[in-house]
């Protein structure tokens, strides 16, 4: 496999595309390969290509750019390196190794779709959240020929998330130092919602109305 091109450069995977793809044979012979490539390197996000195999052999030159790889890395041009179904696992934080196999050993054992979100080492060396999707790309007789996926970067989101749990933990053991609670009303529901603290000073009991 190794220094072999995408399948889709062959002229067998892409006479299989042909129900994909809606274009003739002599159309296909343009290089799909260098079309999707292009396409692919205006999309928003972060768009890479794997085999059937599962192998990463493609991100589109933005993804690159933030990895840090060099201008010449045959990753930017969709070569085959006979990379492993699991080697850009190494490109992610540790802690989200387990479920990102997880997830995508499941997607190349059922050739469905599959989502999952995980942080990524930029050049500088710190991580940024993702959420990535991944869509099995078939031709019209049902054959896999490549997975195409999309990550989304949603860094801000999950910091602003991380950032009100910390917020609400904070309220929470401050009203329990302070023997203080709060309470109010939702505006659209108009249900009555209080804090832990609240609940432990009035003598509460389980289950309660939604809690903050």
């Amino acid at each position: 496999m190794g220094g072999e091109r995408m399948p889709l450069s062959s002229q067998d995977d892409a006479d299989r595309l042909d129900g994909v793809n809606g274009v003739g044979a002599s159309e296909k012979q343009l290089s799909i390969e260098a079309q999707l490539r292009t396409t692919a390197n205006v999309i928003p996000g972060h768009v890479w290509y794997a085999i059937p195999s599962g192998a990463l052999v493609f991100v589109h030159s933005r993804s690159a750019d933030y990895l840090g790889l060099p201008e010449d890395h045959p990753i930017r041009f969709g070569v085959d390196v006979g990379g492993e179904w699991d080697s850009h696992i190494a490109l992610l934080h540790p802690d989200d190794h387990e479920e990102t196999r997880r997830v995508w050993s499941n997607c190349l054992r059922t050739g469905s779709a599959g989502e999952v979100a995980f942080r990524v080492r930029n050049i500088e060396g710190e991580f940024h959240w993702f959420l990535s999707r991944a869509e099995p790309l078939r031709a019209s007789d049902g054959t896999l020929v490549l997975w195409i996926g999309v990550n989304l970067d949603i860094d801000e989101t999950k910091r602003a998330e991380v950032e009100l749990r910390r917020s609400k933990a904070h309220l929470a053991n401050a009203q329990r130092l302070s023997h203080t609670g709060s309470a109010g009303t939702d505006a659209v529901t108009k249900r009555m919602f209080w804090s832990e603290e609240t609940a432990r000073i009035y003598g509460y009991s389980m289950p309660q109305p939604r809690r903050i």
